[in-house]
């Protein structure tokens, strides 16, 4: 995608607000297309992320997950203008995993200062920007954080949170303003919290990072059900209410888009937050669902039909038991010639649960095993388009 601009020098562009659940990195290819034909759409982003280098930033700061916002936020910029793509750059730099602690905390201290190499390319303005930053984290830091591994982006947001009295949306307004962003970013909960997994099996698992297959092994059982509990106290939070501005999002899209990517840690966890449900009820616009193509280990004992009626399960808890498929979910939308183990019976499966099945030639040569970002993108421009 890196000849994108060059492919499509003038795109044609569509103004539809597209909306999507999502999370991880599953999308970052895809919104880097996205962002060239349709520079308005809004992505809700989970925050429980518990692994890698957020677990240490959360723990440290009780605070939500923002790697997975700082991944969207670099896919999303417009990387056309000269000072966002050094920006860019910049904000995606990650630290070495091996390099010596004391010495990797020495070379980053000198980041504070606006005269380090790192900055050359910026202006004074952003220079200055990213090095109080950098000087105001050290300041909050204990002595024994580990840099290592650590992503500059992810600490710069972090910096941003804290010195916004703990809210994690100004400080998205503020990189999104930095790097001209082609689109919206929205926390789905700014808070700490954990995800947690029932298996059928009756065991507990805690923590986003022990379901998705990544940093522990696979998942050997079936989920059965997931909630949030406060990652400070370990309690379960039972009630947590969405942002306003999120459900006026929500219902102001021209179409609503259930992505490609984990099913549970990041498609259904944007779902729990009260009120969601209801607001996608409410939407008067199409609303899809997007399969992945690939083994999803959170999938595992789920086929299309069951994905689909999880899927709607979870809405319906906000919205309530009655509420018509239609004012949920309308399409699923795929590529039958490549999806896995995909017979007709299944394919009738999800029809009788009120929903209608959209085939398209979504996967290009160039693009197998994965869906092709650009056909992709525009088919969903046209469901957006054609209400």
């Amino acid at each position: 995608m890196k000849d994108l601009y060059q492919q499509y020098p003038n795109p044609s562009q569509s103004s539809a607000k597209i909306l999507f659940f999502s999370g991880g990195s599953a999308l970052a290819e895809f919104s880097y297309a996205l962002k060239h034909f349709a520079p308005n759409s809004t992505h809700i982003i989970t925050t429980f992320d518990s692994g890698g280098c957020s677990a240490q930033l959360r723990r440290v700061f009780n605070m939500p997950a923002v790697g997975d916002i700082r991944n969207r936020l670099l896919a999303l910029a417009d990387d056309r203008d000269s000072e966002v793509a050094h920006l860019k750059k910049i904000l995606g730099l990650r630290f070495a995993r091996q390099a010596n602690p004391a010495q990797l905390k020495q070379d980053f201290f000198k980041m504070a200062a606006p005269q380090h190499p790192v900055y050359a390319m910026l202006s004074t303005e952003n220079r200055i920007l990213l090095a109080n930053y950098i000087a105001y984290f050290i300041d909050q830091i204990p002595s024994e954080f580990d840099l290592r591994n650590a992503s500059f982006g992810n600490i710069c947001i972090t910096s941003g949170y804290l010195q916004t009295n703990k809210q994690l949306q100004p400080t998205i307004n503020i990189f999104s303003r930095l790097l001209k962003l082609r689109g919206n970013i929205l926390p789905s909960l700014d808070g700490y919290y954990d995800l947690i997994a029932e298996m059928a099996g009756g065991s507990v698992i805690h923590g986003q990072h022990n379901l998705t297959g990544k940093e522990v092994a696979p998942l050997n059982e079936k989920i059965y059900n997931i909630y949030l509990a406060d990652a400070a106290s370990g309690s379960i939070t039972h009630s947590f209410n969405a942002a306003h501005h999120i459900l006026q999002a929500i219902e102001q899209a021209d179409l609503i888009c259930f992505p490609p990517g984990s099913f549970y840690s990041s498609i259904i966890a944007n779902l729990l937050p009260s009120g969601i449900g209801k607001a996608v009820a409410n939407a008067r616009c199409n609303k899809v669902y997007i399969p992945n193509l690939s083994e999803d280990p959170e999938q595992i004992g789920l086929r299309l039909p069951d994905c689909v009626a999880t899927l709607l399960n979870y809405l319906r808890r906000d919205c309530g038991e009655q509420t018509h498929s239609n004012d949920l979910l309308n399409f699923v939308l795929l590529d039958k010639d490549h999806m896995l183990n995909m017979s007709n019976e299944r394919l009738t499966q999800v029809e009788s649960q009120g929903v209608q099945l959209l085939n398209y030639p979504l996967i290009s040569e160039s693009s197998i095993p994965y869906y092709d970002p650009i056909r992709l993108a525009q088919r969903l421009i046209s469901l957006a388009t054609n209400q």
